[in-house]
């Protein structure tokens, strides 16, 4: 009896830990940086799928397919801060700096 309730208020912890927030992941985007933010796939998926799709390759109103980028680590945040010169997706304001930050590693591994 007493492990029984053990595992139920151990399991009722673990269910009250869990939050709405989206999952985060420690990002290492530079060789001297590493933060916690939120997981970059998940960041992708909610502000870069609709145009860029899940693997890259969407191409919806005629983004870039970034399987075949070829963008350094520079271009890729200045890409995602300001925009491209058709005025789509400048995130600077959008979403947080590490957030942007998190997400150049992650639009690199869409590369085949």
């Amino acid at each position: 009896m007493v492990l029984k309730v053990l595992v139920l208020s151990t399991a009722s912890l673990v269910l009250l830990s869990c939050g709405n927030e989206q999952p985060s992941k420690t990002v290492k985007w530079d060789e001297t940086e590493t933060n916690e933010v939120p997981d970059p796939s998940a960041t992708y998926l909610i502000n870069c799928s609709s145009c860029h799709g899940e693997d890259g390759k969407l191409g919806a109103s005629q983004a870039a397919d970034l399987s075949k980028s070829t963008l350094s680590d520079k271009e890729i945040l200045k890409m995602i801060n300001e925009g491209n010169e058709k005025g789509m997706m400048p995130y600077k304001d959008l979403i947080s700096e590490e957030e942007r930050k998190a997400l150049v590693p992650y639009v690199k591994s869409l590369r085949k």
